[in-house]
């Protein structure tokens, strides 16, 4: 020990709070995936816990290692509770009740489905005829018989549902419009509606529906052919509420910022505010809530460099929206995506930067390839699992389109703004859009129809994911401390 240095016993707060936020999204983990009983995770939790601070309490590790088996124990308690509330004992139920829509419905084969709240009845799944004339906002009077969801294939229905606080589904037989619940996320919405329908009519599909998809998110809008290339071609994430959409957003503003003369803080605080806006026009959905805190998180860590923080920060914000919703680490394939892709971005790309962007001054493309591969990395396992397809052209298709996607969403959305005013102003933004969306959607298109470009995989083990994951985070961690990342 150094003169006047002093052996530290306990941990800085920070680190206690970011031990306790590991600790309860493994107690999630451990509920979820493994179902051990809490009686013995207590049981084991208490005796390491005894066992560590009575040999080791000296040493800040020990309370480190403390705090995280007393979250763990409260992410598994809290899970437990959470899935107490599953209820199916009004299956089969006739109802005539009135509802409120509470979300965008969407297309989804011979449905219009939708999410409703009812006093009576609380938030239920609705599937109405493809051409119903409902709105978010909506009061409907409806008569339907309630089903619980079943499980198909592998896929946990009834689990997915319940992480959005629904328990049934009900087959709209008929339904009568009897009011409008006129505030001001429903106002919010109407505004993207017109939006959404203004692109539709100047521009034909399938560029309508990607220019809406890059801007509103989602691929219903896009022919299932095309869904499919998109899919091959690992692509689909620029047509998803994601944190990187909402990333692209922030640095357009940023950008366009600094150019009219804003600093590089107020302008970041300027992306922040439209994201909000942004957010609030799609309707605050969980998968929008949740790419806005991804997209800021991405912003502060690469406009502030504050790489360590933003891990910090990603990991306490995802135990806040676990404890909301612990059944969306496992049945939310959105939301594992996102939150592995930006740990990608973080923990990865800063190596890249320092071995080949930094060291021999290559910047843009290769910048955009390098956050590619590290976002890639990171998730692909999980595409595997869920999606059954190991896409070579991934990265190549990236780098070809990703560089001019920030200019495709700020054309589309300044054709849409300007539409409000008039066509005519909004046209030359809307061709110019038009050619790069087409651009976009051959490229795709042209590698998806390639016999090389992927591969399926069925019957992807758990175990190998789990050695993956740990053989990454021990090169992470190899090059950290070499690097100084």
């Amino acid at each position: 020990m150094k003169n006047g240095e002093k052996i530290r016993s306990l941990p800085h707060i920070s680190q206690v709070i970011l031990g306790i936020c590991s600790g309860i999204i493994i107690g999630i983990s451990i509920r979820l995936w493994i179902g051990a009983v809490f009686d013995y995770l207590v049981f084991f939790g208490g005796i390491i816990s005894v066992i560590v601070l009575l040999f080791f309490y000296r040493n800040w590790q020990a309370w480190i290692i403390f705090v995280m088996i007393c979250g763990s124990i409260y992410g598994f308690f809290h899970t437990n509770e959470v899935i107490k509330y599953e209820d199916n004992s009004k299956e089969g139920a006739e109802l005539n009740a009135k509802f409120e829509i509470v979300s965008q419905p969407t297309s989804s084969g011979r449905f219009l489905k939708t999410y409703g709240i009812s006093q009576e009845y609380g938030k239920i799944l609705l599937n109405f005829a493809t051409h119903s004339d409902i709105i978010r906002g909506s009061i409907v009077q409806v008569k339907c018989k309630l089903k619980s969801p079943k499980k198909f294939n592998d896929f946990d229905y009834p689990k997915y549902l319940f992480m959005h606080r629904v328990n049934y589904i009900c087959n709209v037989k008929s339904y009568e419009l009897v009011g409008y619940n006129n505030n001001f996320l429903n106002e919010i919405a109407s505004v993207r509606r017109q939006l959404e329908g203004n692109i539709s009519k100047m521009m034909p599909a399938p560029e309508s529906g990607l220019a809406n998809g890059l801007i509103f998110g989602g691929d219903d809008r896009l022919s299932e052919e095309l869904q499919n290339s998109f899919a091959i071609t690992g692509m689909s994430h620029i047509v998803a509420v994601s944190g990187y959409n909402v990333s692209v957003i922030v640095f357009t503003i940023i950008i366009v910022g600094i150019f009219i003369g804003f600093w590089r803080k107020q302008a970041a605080l300027l992306s922040v505010v439209a994201v909000i806006i942004f957010v609030a026009m799609i309707g605050f959905p969980a998968s929008g809530v949740r790419a806005a805190i991804m997209g800021t998180i991405v912003l502060f860590a690469v406009v502030f460099g504050r790489v360590v923080n933003s891990l910090n920060l990603v990991v306490i914000s995802c135990t806040v929206m676990l404890l909301w919703s612990p059944l969306q680490i496992r049945y939310d394939v959105g939301f594992q995506l996102s939150f592995l892709a930006v740990i990608g971005i973080l923990t990865i790309y800063p190596i890249f930067e320092k071995l080949i962007v930094i060291k021999y001054k290559v910047f843009t493309l290769t910048e955009i390839l390098f956050l590619t591969i590290s976002a890639q990395l990171f998730v692909l396992p999980i595409i595997i699992i869920n999606f059954h397809i190991f896409s070579f052209s991934s990265v190549l298709t990236n780098l070809l389109i990703l560089p001019i996607l920030p200019l495709t969403m700020l054309l589309v959305f300044f054709a849409s703004i300007l539409s409000i005013i008039s066509f005519s102003i909004a046209y030359p933004f809307v061709w110019l859009a038009y050619l790069l969306l087409s651009y976009e959607i051959f490229m795709i298109e042209f590698f998806a129809n390639q016999k090389w470009s992927s591969v399926v995989v069925e019957n992807f083990p758990i175990s190998l994911s789990v050695l993956y994951y740990l053989a990454l985070f021990s090169i992470i961690y190899y090059f950290k401390d070499r690097l100084e990342v």
